[in-house]
């Protein structure tokens, strides 16, 4: 496990209205766009409880945010059997990706 760790977040994202109330989502996209582009986690399924220990909190915390940007469709899930977790893509054209 990584433990808690810092979320850059982008400038651009602090002006842009659909991340307005939805902070958490924010930080979850941002971790994710972060474990997904580092080479040995890319393309690895990626389970609630280790993104919620990578930002300090809830793993409901992050399946609700999870739940919202996927509604949002700012990432797209695939469910991993074998490993009971998902991988994550990023739409092209996507906010920051």
């Amino acid at each position: 496990m990584r433990g808690k760790v810092f979320v850059s977040v982008p400038a651009a994202a602090m002006l842009d209205p659909v991340w307005s109330g939805h902070e958490s989502a924010l930080r979850v996209y941002c971790c994710l766009l972060f474990r997904v582009r580092t080479p040995e986690d890319s393309n690895e399924p990626i389970r609630f409880n280790d993104i919620a220990e990578d930002l300090g909190c809830s793993w409901r915390s992050v399946r609700k945010a999870v739940k919202w940007l996927r509604e949002k469709e700012l990432i797209i899930t695939t469910w991993d059997e074998a490993a009971q977790a998902y991988r994550y893509a990023f739409p092209e054209g996507g906010r920051f990706a």
